[in-house]
């Protein structure tokens, strides 16, 4: 995996590593969407009306992963390229800073080596919180729904569909504001993380509401963690920094710790806290980590706009 990203961060130019990054998060969410779909049509065509034991389904699925991953493995090496003429960080696209000043903000890569660094702190930082929210709500919402709520476990598969359809939905639409520059990326940025942190004010119990405000705080945490994943991932493939301890093959193997580790312990945090300090304790929880989370964002866009200050002042001092 990390050296399938690094090759994908050499053969990618800078100014589109955003909107790819949103894209693939636009991919997780529509396997959401069309995953119980397609659960459903291979469990009809394992069972054929008999009865099936669950482990066996659940290994049926492993093996439809299985082979949709050497499909694009196989796809993979047969377009990445096995020589480059240039490398990326010969090329990163360097805008003139009479250019930059007339753009929505400075580009990662033209700043500072010490804000390129910071940012790539913070977003390593970041990949242990946003994942952490993430898997603790898809492992809570099935479990509130099948408890609390008393939904069928096929009932609480199918709500996550609207939960993938939500994210999908705004996941796009973010990518479009910063495809055709209607937004910088880094307003997009705090603006998703302050709406994932609104969000978890659904997610307490305030009796007079059902389920509906549960799968609704869901979606809103699920869709606006999913845009600001993607530009997190943006920002910090632009600002790493070819041939210094902080390239991005330091980014990949920190990130992918960071995100295997809170995908582990998130579920088992989120089923503690609902069995033992129930629906409250589990919102109070994500409503920490997602204020951890919109802190650790302001403080990487506190750096972008710094950047865009500093070239502004260098042009007016001209």
């Amino acid at each position: 995996m990390v050296s399938w990203m690094t090759m994908w961060q050499i053969i990618t130019p800078h100014s589109e590593k955003t909107f790819w990054q949103m894209m693939a998060q636009c991919g997780r969410n529509g396997g959401l969407v069309l995953g119980p779909v397609a659960f459903a049509g291979l469990s009809l065509l394992v069972r054929q009306g008999r009865e099936v034991s669950p482990i066996s389904m659940m290994s049926w699925s492993m093996i439809g992963l299985v082979v949709l991953a050497a499909v694009e493995l196989t796809g993979a090496s047969l377009f990445y390229p096995t020589i480059l003429s240039q490398s990326d960080e010969g090329v990163a696209e360097e805008a003139s800073p009479e250019a930059e000043g007339d753009c929505l903000e400075l580009a990662p890569e033209q700043l500072p080596s010490a804000s390129r660094e910071g940012i790539l702190k913070y977003m390593i930082a970041y990949s242990y919180e946003r994942p952490f929210t993430i898997s603790a709500i898809e492992v809570a919402t099935m479990m509130l729904l099948e408890v609390s709520y008393g939904w069928s476990a096929e009932l609480c598969g199918a709500s996550f569909m609207v939960v993938g359809g939500v994210s999908l939905t705004l996941t796009a639409f973010s990518s479009l504001l910063i495809s055709r520059k209607w937004m910088p990326e880094s307003h997009v940025f705090v603006s998703s993380s302050a709406a994932a942190l609104l969000g978890t004010l659904l997610l307490f119990d305030w009796k007079f509401f059902g389920a509906g405000t549960l799968l609704f705080a869901d979606a809103i945490i699920y869709g606006a963690s999913s845009v600001s994943n993607g530009v997190a991932q943006g920002l910090a493939t632009r600002a790493a920094m070819q041939g210094t301890a902080w390239g991005i093959e330091t980014y990949r193997i920190h990130n992918l710790v960071g995100v295997s580790t809170s995908r582990f312990i998130g579920p088992a945090v989120a089923r503690f806290m609902i069995d033992f300090g129930g629906r409250n304790t589990y919102a109070a929880v994500q409503m920490l980590m997602c204020f951890l989370g919109t802190c650790t964002v302001y403080k990487t866009v506190c750096l972008v706009w710094a950047g865009k200050s500093q070239v502004l002042s260098k042009l007016q001092a001209c």
